[in-house]
């Protein structure tokens, strides 16, 4: 990741990407890169199984990764190509996901690795799970759920041969 947005000289401070008990099935890290002879830097977040052998191997967690990469690596660029040709702008479609610089999934070793951007740095934050959720924030994700689906029903329609290839993946 680093070597592909350009970085040369470059070290790595690693920080914890979440709290205890923020809920993920995985370990968040957070990875600062930076340069050594600027002040270019990057903050990603990356998200990798348990270490603990007895909670990787606990049902559906090496699953939810495989399916996050396929996501990631897969039905998503397909749903942003779909979207261009179609002409669907950022207001009307559906792009509210983090950029992921690199996703990857190996069933043989059972490890998986997601960098992604760290949403933090451009205001993002984690709702606080004791909290119940407002209106206006329930509103927003009701509407990009809706706009995804809206996606895929136009795919459907338009692109069946893209959708296809989405109809088999099985509920994990």
């Amino acid at each position: 990741v680093a070597s592909a947005e350009g970085f040369r000289n470059y070290d790595f401070v690693i920080d914890h990407g979440s709290s205890v008990g923020d809920g993920f099935v995985g370990v968040i890290l957070k990875v600062q890169i930076k340069e050594n002879d600027s002040d270019k830097k990057l903050s990603v977040l990356a998200k990798i199984p348990p270490q603990n052998k007895a909670r990787r191997e606990q049902p559906g967690v090496l699953s939810t990764f495989e399916r996050e990469v396929y996501v990631y690596n897969v039905l998503l660029p397909e749903v942003v190509a779909f979207q261009k040709d179609e002409k669907i702008t950022t207001a009307q479609g559906f792009f509210n996901f983090p950029k992921v610089y690199y996703a990857d999934f190996n069933a043989e070793i059972k490890d998986s690795i997601i960098i992604m951007e760290d949403l933090r740095d451009s205001g993002h934050r984690m709702w606080d799970k004791f909290t119940p959720i407002n209106f206006e924030h329930a509103r927003l994700l009701m509407m990009a759920l809706g706009r995804l689906h809206a996606i895929s029903f136009a795919m459907k329609l338009k692109k069946p041969e893209m959708f296809e290839k989405f109809t088999n993946l099985k509920d994990i």
